[in-house]
């Protein structure tokens, strides 16, 4: 599937997509409450947070679209891409704990300046840039590990997995809206002075392509997950990317299968085999 943002015709309406939207949220939340249920590893709070963070920006760009806030929409849906290609090259490269250290070191160091500044420490409450003696001791620990970590590049990722349209016709572009340029701000003088909300039909694009990027997230998830997920999960997705194709209701049929079936059954279980791609 390829994001054309110029041609329209492949759009479904914005009722499907909502219609689409709200089933995809309750999928996910299955999902969530799965591995939060059946794992603690690294790998899978890493997964499920991000999978998390992908359904509240859909949720976000679903919400900004109605009130014609199209520029923030691709803004935040180069947010979810952001996660989609980080998550895809941990998995590549089998780097989920060392992520985890790293971010660990640099959310600590964070702190560290900000009990540093006497300015700062006079407006924000100490609770926010406290340690605990766990958290002091821990960095301590891995500051020894001299953990390198280095942020992937989205442009690689993409292309490694055959994505480059992702990349070009969605964080490329999106991020000549999160840069400004000298155009930016045009639309919303535009519906601010007018107080107008003229949605085109090219508008329904970003929900297009938001609604793709979730699905290629939790696939990537469920993929890299230190669990085995039951066929249907998967057949879920599979309905949900040809109802972007071609709307039809397939999709909805499975999850009402996989809703009548819950909570008594297990989505997942612990694998075998570990799922390391490095």
């Amino acid at each position: 599937m390829s994001i054309d943002n110029n041609n329209t015709s492949n759009y479904l309406t914005p009722e499907q997509y909502d219609e689409l939207f709200e089933v995809i949220q309750e999928y996910t939340l299955i999902v969530l409450a799965s591995i939060t249920d059946n794992s603690t590893s690294v790998r899978d709070v890493i997964i499920r947070n991000f999978i998390a963070r992908g359904l509240t920006c859909l949720r976000s760009i679903l919400h900004i679209w109605k009130l014609g806030d199209f520029d923030n929409c691709w803004s935040i849906f180069r947010i979810m891409l952001d996660r989609l290609f980080h998550l895809q090259s941990l998995w590549d490269k089998n780097e989920f704990e060392v992520f985890e250290k790293w971010s660990f070191i640099q959310q600590y160091k964070a702190r560290q300046d900000a009990r540093s500044d006497p300015e700062l420490r006079k407006k924000v409450h100490s609770s926010r840039i406290s340690f605990t003696p766990d958290e002091k001791k821990r960095y301590n620990q891995l500051i020894k590990e001299n953990i390198k970590w280095v942020r992937p590049k989205a442009e690689i990722v993409a292309k490694s997995q055959d994505l480059s349209f992702l990349y070009k016709y969605g964080y490329d572009y999106a991020s000549t809206l999160v840069h400004p340029m000298a155009t930016d701000g045009a639309s919303d003088f535009e519906q601010l002075s007018k107080g107008i909300i003229a949605i085109p039909r090219e508008s329904l694009g970003v929900l297009q392509n938001a609604v793709l990027a979730q699905l290629l997230l939790i696939q990537i998830g469920l993929n890299a997950s230190d669990l085995q997920w039951r066929t249907i999960m998967y057949d879920f997705i599979d309905e949900c990317l040809s109802a972007l194709k071609g709307y039809n209701q397939k999709y909805r049929f499975t999850f009402a299968k996989i809703a009548t079936m819950s909570p008594g059954v297990q989505w997942c279980e612990p694998r075998k085999l570990k799922p390391n791609r490095a």
